[in-house]
């Protein structure tokens, strides 16, 4: 773990959601289970989500990574983060396209 502006910032690998119950951001990469379920409970407990898979932001995900023209660029699903309370940056949203999906 580390600080990053007075914050401690912990690195987890879990394969179940019970584990995570301090967690505030989810990258969600190749996952075998229930991924609709998984983004269900991310915005329950308001947890940001990151993925890059098709399905994400389908199933509710927050913000995909993407490759473009040899870029990774970033895309963010506006239903999901505000059915989750959040509120994403305006330096972030400027970077990003918006997708309502």
């Amino acid at each position: 773990s580390q600080l990053v502006k007075g914050r401690k910032i912990v690195i987890r690998r879990s394969r179940e959601m019970k584990d995570l119950t301090d967690c505030r951001i989810l990258f969600i990469g190749e996952w075998n289970g229930d991924l609709a379920q998984v983004l269900k409970d991310s915005r329950q407990r308001s947890i940001l989500t990151f993925g890059e898979s098709n399905d994400f932001f389908r199933m509710g995900g927050m913000v995909r990574f993407l490759i473009e023209d040899k870029k990774v660029q970033m895309q963010v699903n506006r239903r999901a983060y505000t059915e989750a309370h959040l509120k994403i940056s305006s330096h972030l949203l400027a970077i990003t396209t918006i997708v309502n999906p």
